[in-house]
């Protein structure tokens, strides 16, 4: 190409007049030959993931205690694996060989010290001995197990591995919450235990109390088994289906000794809504259940929805 040079005894205007024109030309003249893959050096635009370059393990050894499960940028909850490394696992997981003692919801990373956080990890045993749930090991240092090698997979919100045992555990993270799926081997009895613990195991003979009546966590249990055998039973359905009919729940509650308890005390409720009133409603329940326990040939009904 011929350099364009503007006589020097033109003034200073009409030179930057013509060389905004040369420029608009060549720009027309290349714009129809631009390839928005090459740039303008010449070099080949390839575009690339950079997060495929960064490894998601960085600085889980050697006393890094950096987190690498699933979680969000300034998100509370950081699910991921607790390893059983009192020298390195301030942040749960360790890349060695150590042996995974449970999956928990909150970690701190890069902090180093004393272990924190990893309350009430998640652990899933495949099955126990003679199908005994009494005989499955439930202490830290008692079901911790291995690793299957080379199982692990970490990617941004993601965490996955294998254990020895069979089971698979994958786990993801929202702001505040995290979820995990474990997958069983083929003709595994699946027992998951929820531990009252930490990493740091700064807890001794805890406990846990589920507060409620008694028929009220009874029924929600029998309502959890009709779900599962009815999840398990159906075929497989679209995506965009929205229900499955709990067919045994009824035949269930109505076998269990909540419908006898209920029964009997069907008429309490009601009876103080009768013209009897307050004393005269007590009366009554006085004489039905100790006497008759129940066992009347009526109903009362609400006047009124009771919820």
């Amino acid at each position: 190409m011929a350099l364009l040079i503007a006589p020097t005894n033109l003034g200073r205007p009409v030179r930057l007049l013509a060389f905004v024109l040369i420029v608009a030309v060549l720009g027309l003249l290349t714009w129809g030959r631009y390839d928005p893959r090459i740039g303008l050096g010449g070099f080949t635009r390839v575009r690339a993931d950079i997060l495929g370059f960064v490894d998601p393990l960085i600085g889980t050894l050697n006393g890094g205690h950096v987190f690498p499960g699933a979680t969000l940028p300034y998100g509370m909850a950081k699910a991921g694996p607790d390893t059983d490394n009192r020298g390195e696992n301030a942040a749960g997981w360790v890349s060695d060989d150590s042996p995974i003692t449970g999956f928990s919801h909150l970690h701190d990373s890069g902090t180093g010290g004393a272990p924190s956080l990893g309350n009430f990890p998640l652990f899933a045993h495949p099955w126990c001995p003679n199908d005994d749930p009494k005989r499955c090991k439930f202490t830290t240092l008692e079901r911790k197990t291995l690793r299957a090698p080379s199982s692990v997979e970490a990617r941004v919100g993601f965490f996955a591995l294998n254990l020895t045992t069979g089971v698979r555990a994958e786990m993801t993270a929202s702001a505040h919450a995290t979820l995990f799926r474990f997958t069983f081997p083929e003709g595994a009895k699946p027992l998951i235990l929820l531990d009252v613990e930490d990493i740091a195991s700064s807890r001794s003979d805890g406990g846990i109390k589920i507060k409620g009546t008694h028929n009220a966590m009874k029924s929600g249990m029998l309502a959890a088994e009709a779900a599962w055998t009815a999840l398990a039973d159906a075929p497989p359905v679209e995506e965009d289906a929205s229900a499955v009919f709990l067919y045994d729940y009824e035949d269930k509650l109505r076998a269990s000794p909540i419908w006898s308890e209920l029964k009997e005390v069907r008429n309490f409720r009601p009876s103080f809504h009768t013209p009897l009133g307050l004393y005269g409603g007590l009366a009554y329940c006085g004489l039905e259940a100790y006497l008759f326990k129940g066992r009347v040939p009526w109903t009362l009904k609400h006047g009124s929805p009771d919820h």
